[in-house]
């Protein structure tokens, strides 16, 4: 899954591992590459969009504690190389 996704082996074992269900993975590097969807031209930056999905070439949608979550609630935005977080608790607005 991790050379498919063109996604870091260790991501892969952390999703599957805090999602109770994998729905899917959409790979919005390709699709935007192939122009299927307009994700340079339409932003603002264009090469800093690029550049994220470089790092993110791939959204996974997983089901985990019956809720609907991206890459299941797994943060590495803000960390190391190497350090991920994740929501550990549901916050109900």
């Amino acid at each position: 899954m991790a050379s498919k996704s063109s996604v870091d082996p260790r991501f892969i074992e952390l999703l599957l591992r805090e999602s109770d269900e994998l729905l899917l993975a959409i790979p919005v590097k390709k699709l935007a590459n192939e122009e299927a969807i307009g994700v340079y031209r339409f932003s603002r930056r264009p090469e800093l969009a690029r550049k994220v999905l470089e790092e993110y070439p791939t959204i996974f949608l997983v089901i985990r504690d019956s809720m609907l979550w991206s890459d299941a609630g797994i943060d590495s935005s803000n960390h190391p190389l190497t350090f991920t977080r994740y929501l550990q608790e549901t916050l109900m607005l």
